[in-house]
């Protein structure tokens, strides 16, 4: 009865740990909006309509919606930048974001192939988020100096 409470606890702590030290997607790199697809009714219909839903989906136009969506995205797959540096989990991987009609995006069982889709398509990159660095020098005239245009310039950011 021990060894089997023992191993049991074991395999929990083994599965939380492991649940614990996992990494949000891209955690560490940033992540770009590589496409914003805007599809009108007739081409979401031509694209979406020939994905084969599975039988019993409640919904087979959400799914075939979401499908082309994602389908589109993983064409800008791979390439997440360099290889060397600190490991981003997720990188050169894409994640398709629907943001359109309402339709699809804040009801069930409504939408339709012929109401369109908007999404976009997030990339994950392995370079660390870009932010602007400035370096400020504070510089007080020497005395005598002040307002003395001979002695003055103006430095403009580049």
């Amino acid at each position: 009865m021990k060894i089997k409470s023992l191993k049991l606890m074991l395999g929990l702590s083994v599965f939380i740990a492991g649940s614990v030290s996992a990494e949000t997607w891209c955690n560490g790199g940033t992540i770009v909006n590589v496409a914003t697809v805007n599809w009108t009714g007739t081409v979401n219909e031509n694209i979406a309509g020939n994905i084969i839903v599975p039988p019993g989906n409640n919904d087979p136009e959400r799914y075939q919606a979401q499908h082309a969506a994602a389908n589109y995205c993983s064409t800008y797959k791979g390439g997440g930048g360099p290889t060397f540096g600190p490991v981003v989990t997720g990188a050169g991987s894409v994640s398709t974001i629907i943001t359109g009609p309402f339709t699809y995006t804040n009801t069930t069982n409504n939408y339709e192939l012929y109401m369109g889709l908007n999404f976009e398509c997030k990339k994950c990159y392995s370079i660390p988020p870009y932010k602007e660095i400035f370096e400020l020098k504070i510089v007080k005239p020497l005395p005598g100096t002040e307002g003395n245009a001979e002695y003055e310039r103006v430095i403009e950011k580049r």
